[in-house]
């Protein structure tokens, strides 16, 4: 099988930008679409680092989420975001940027579909959507925040690697375009 390298994703995703079909983000007017969640998703077996493998709207270079338990609340997770962005010089150096947020399970009924709230976020929480994972290789996860007139989404395909098969990548990234 074939192996999708994260700086040749993100290349690809990068230049996909520029070239207007991939965007900083989905913004659309209206409310938030509803987006099915996985089911019987299992919160325990999916924590740990993840790869973001694609992602619409970033400008940060191989994301990697890093998803713990919350040892104080039940049914809340920490996750957090590690990036390599340049800093603002024109040296080619590159530094490591962590933030982290916390995911809330909303509906113990539903375990894939959460809430997901970063500190430094002005418009508040985000909707997160577990769709698919098999939780050793892949994941693909919808994110939706609403904000004044309407609501911003975007969707993101994750690996337990580095690199994901294109196999993986062709059936989240198909599923990701029926969620938006």
């Amino acid at each position: 099988m074939a192996k999708v390298p994260c700086v040749l994703t993100i290349t690809v995703v990068a230049l996909a930008c520029l070239a207007g079909v991939v965007q900083s983000h989905t913004y659309k007017t209206g409310d938030c679409p509803t987006v099915e969640p996985m089911s019987n998703f299992n919160m325990k077996q999916f924590l740990g680092i993840w790869y973001v493998i694609q992602k619409t709207g970033t400008a940060s270079t191989c994301v990697i989420y890093n998803i713990t338990k919350s040892v104080d609340t039940p049914d809340e997770y920490f996750i957090e975001q590690i990036s390599q962005k340049a800093p603002l010089s024109i040296a080619p150096i590159k530094h490591e940027y962590s933030y982290t947020g916390k995911l809330t399970v909303t509906d113990r009924d539903v375990p894939a579909r959460m809430t997901v709230r970063f500190p430094l976020s002005l418009a508040g929480s985000a909707k997160f959507v577990v769709f698919m994972t098999d939780y050793t290789e892949y994941a693909g996860v919808f994110s939706c925040q609403k904000i004044p007139f309407g609501h911003r989404q975007s969707a993101t395909l994750l690996s337990r690697t580095r690199d994901l098969d294109k196999i993986y990548v062709d059936k989240v990234s198909g599923r990701a375009i029926q969620c938006g």
